[in-house]
């Protein structure tokens, strides 16, 4: 233990969260690839640093701020995520001259396990494991409930189920209770206690995800962990596809696109790490078009550093971050900021000192479209900031091709 904790970086947050991901032996049966702590630190520093309608120096109104990721994993977006309002509660308070005691941080972490972090998985361990790390943010803060939720997957009595997806349907799964152990049913999770529980999604103001992604080419193993339903598991996710117009081809992720959207509010936002094939493939132009039609793409980070295109952990594919706001009835959809990074983060000392800095450049551009910015530091330059008109229907996200914004204006 001591030589564990003469090692700064192993005292990070998410330790167990990484030891869990290395370990996962089902991760390809599953499509499941984990947010990178500096990742899940840069996106949501960077979401919850832009304009809210919400007081988040009131605690009543902080409890009405609804967070979900409907793919939680071990929790390492809503981890960010409860750092990222923690840091707005704190500094939101000391703008308005208000207290900062002891008791009104309590309060907060109270609000925000109680009230405002809502996480779904297929996998038990992991949610076990994200009421863990929640719990462990303030041990010394007694609370009475998490809104953790283990999603039922497989076959049951005949009927496919697909976790959060089911969520397509509506915004409540109710429990079945059965004599035997066979039933698949949802688990309401907790750092004390588990127990049978309807699982239902508010009303979102932010949903965050990194869901699995699994495309259909190259015979996908999904679902190979659970032989005898296989392939009635995979038939009614095509039904599903087909039914949202999306393409098997681009793979599972892009069906948590529209679930996201079913359930966040107008004005709320979205924020996901998905394969950078959105911005340009074929096969995600109709989720480039559902965006562009219901949302304000409002912030694209893409990643040129050779040496760290992706943003999850077990992967070395390339991906990209986004935020999108719900636009509310009759609104058109603003300016979308590229941010295209020579140097992606390592750490998430490193990924504070990004967001502050783009933050500070997207408040210079101040939604001026065509402009420019470099991300500077001591060490050299990060990246650029630059903007351009909001994609409409199924065009590519042209900013996020380029890691210079020369080439970019010149294409």
């Amino acid at each position: 233990a001591q030589a564990i904790c003469r090692q700064q970086a192993a005292l990070r947050h998410d330790l167990m969260g990484r030891i869990y991901h290395w370990l996962l032996h089902e991760a390809k049966f599953l499509g499941t690839y984990y947010t990178s702590v500096s990742a899940a630190t840069l996106l949501l520093k960077l979401a919850m640093s832009l304009k809210w309608k919400n007081d988040f120096a009131n605690p009543r109104q902080l409890a009405d701020f609804k967070v979900a990721d409907l793919a939680c994993g071990t929790g390492t977006l809503l981890m960010a995520g409860a750092q990222a309002l923690t840091d707005r509660y704190i500094s939101d308070r000391a703008a308005q001259d208000m207290s900062l005691s002891e008791k009104d941080i309590s309060t907060l972490h109270q609000t925000l396990m109680q009230n405002v972090l809502h996480g779904y998985d297929i996998l038990p361990t992991a949610v076990h494991l994200t009421a863990s790390t929640l719990a462990l943010l303030a041990p010394d803060v007694a609370f009475r409930n998490m809104n953790l939720f283990v999603m039922p997957i497989g076959m049951d009595h005949g009927q496919p189920r697909l976790g959060s997806l089911d969520f397509l349907a509506g915004p409540e799964i109710k429990t079945q209770f059965a004599l035997d152990d066979t039933q698949l049913d949802t688990m309401q999770t907790g750092a004390a206690k588990s127990s049978y529980a309807n699982a239902k999604v508010p009303p979102l103001d932010l949903c965050v995800m990194n869901p699995p992604f699994v495309s259909s080419r190259y015979g996908n193993r999904l679902f190979g962990s659970l032989p005898d339903g296989r392939a009635a598991l995979q038939k009614e996710l095509s039904r599903q596809s087909k039914a949202l117009g999306v393409s098997a081809t681009a793979g599972l992720g892009a069906l948590f696109v529209p679930l996201a959207e079913k359930h966040v509010k107008p004005g709320g936002r979205i924020a996901f790490v998905l394969p950078i094939a959105l911005a340009t493939g074929e096969a995600w132009s109709a989720i480039r078009k559902r965006i562009a039609d219901r949302f304000h793409l409002e912030i694209v980070i893409t990643s040129h550093d050779s040496e760290r295109p992706n943003f999850s952990e077990n992967t070395d594919l390339s991906e990209l971050l986004f935020i999108a706001r719900r636009l509310e009835p009759k609104e058109k959809a603003g300016v979308t900021t590229y941010i295209n990074l020579w140097r992606n983060p390592r750490s998430i000392h490193e990924a504070l000192d990004h967001a502050a800095r783009i933050s500070v450049e997207v408040a210079a551009i101040a939604g001026k479209v065509g402009q420019a910015r470099i991300i500077k530091s001591a060490s050299g330059i990060l990246g650029e900031v630059t903007t351009l008109p909001a994609p409409k229907d199924t065009d590519n996200w042209t900013g996020a091709i380029f890691a210079q914004s020369y080439l970019m204006q010149a294409h």
